[in-house]
């Protein structure tokens, strides 16, 4: 069910969402997301935080019904985090930057020719 999982206890969900986006890696297809803050946490807490235990995974859409069930069995908690696609990270009221500019930045180039 799950299409991918990243654990946060290194770099928290900041650097999570950038490494399954592609803006971490210089040549891999970049692929944004479209998501909401949590507004009961510190951006920076919530972005950053590096809590073991926190994963950020991905499943299609008609499977998400499903994984909230399993989880809510389980008593793991489970938030929503918004959509994959484009080549923006935006997380409402936070932050909105194309990934491309992200990946320049990662690899320390900020010129077009690399």
């Amino acid at each position: 069910m799950l299409k991918s999982a990243f654990g946060l206890n290194a770099g928290g969900l900041i650097r999570g969402v950038l490494h399954a986006s592609g803006a971490d890696e210089p040549d891999a297809p970049l692929l944004g997301l479209r998501g909401e803050g949590d507004e009961s946490l510190r951006p920076e807490a919530w972005l950053f935080a590096e809590s073991p235990s926190r994963i950020l995974a991905s499943v299609a859409p008609k499977d998400f019904p499903r994984l909230k069930e399993k989880a809510l069995r389980a008593e793991v908690p489970l938030r929503f985090l918004g959509e994959i696609g484009g080549d923006l990270l935006e997380i409402e009221g936070q932050l909105r930057i194309a990934l491309e500019s992200l990946r320049r930045a990662w690899h320390g180039t900020n010129d077009e020719a690399g």
